[in-house]
């Protein structure tokens, strides 16, 4: 959103500046024109004096200005429209987007590392008992493993409560080895 904002306002004040030269482009020009007109009345009079010559000074003067004013007004115009015709923003969040995935990729990578030097210290050390609940093992297709705990089944309140009953080693098939 900044950089929206910070190439609508430099269009803005583009818009300004073309409208300020077109302004002094116009202006130029009228006195151009009357200097022009004035020379031309003077060498319909035939009354050539020293105001004719240095209107001729001031209009050779003040040509080159015009020219200048017109590559800037043109130069204004086509940078305008090039502002319009870009979306904004693409080529700037592409490349933070890119310096994003560069500096994530050293994250992941860097992490990675970590977990492998990790995992390299916890194999030398011994672990002292189970460290979460195995997963009960299957054997065959709706055949599981026996654990020896006993599982209480679910209460409810309006039941009476039962005695527990002793437990019972529980055996477990085993494939044949082969």
């Amino acid at each position: 959103e900044a950089e929206v904002l910070e190439k609508q306002q430099m269009l803005t004040k583009s818009e300004q500046q073309i409208s300020i030269i077109q302004k002094q482009f116009v202006d130029l020009e009228v006195k151009f024109q009357n200097y022009k007109e004035g020379v031309r009345n003077q060498k319909v009079c035939e009354t050539p004096n020293a105001t004719a010559s240095n209107a001729l000074f001031e209009i050779n003067k003040l040509q080159p200005q015009l020219q200048a004013r017109d590559y800037v007004i043109r130069h204004l115009q086509a940078e305008k429209d090039i502002l319009n015709l870009l979306t904004v923003g693409p080529t700037d969040s592409s490349l933070d987007t890119n310096a994003l995935e560069t500096k994530n990729t050293q994250k992941i990578a860097a992490q990675r590392e970590e977990i492998a030097t990790l995992k390299a210290e916890a194999v030398g050390k011994k672990m002292n008992g189970p460290t979460g609940t195995p997963k009960p093992k299957v054997l065959t297709l709706m055949m599981y493993t026996k654990s020896s705990k006993y599982i209480a089944p679910p209460r409810r309140a309006d039941w009476v409560p039962s005695t527990p009953l002793p437990k019972k080693k529980q055996v477990t098939p085993q494939e044949p080895q082969r």
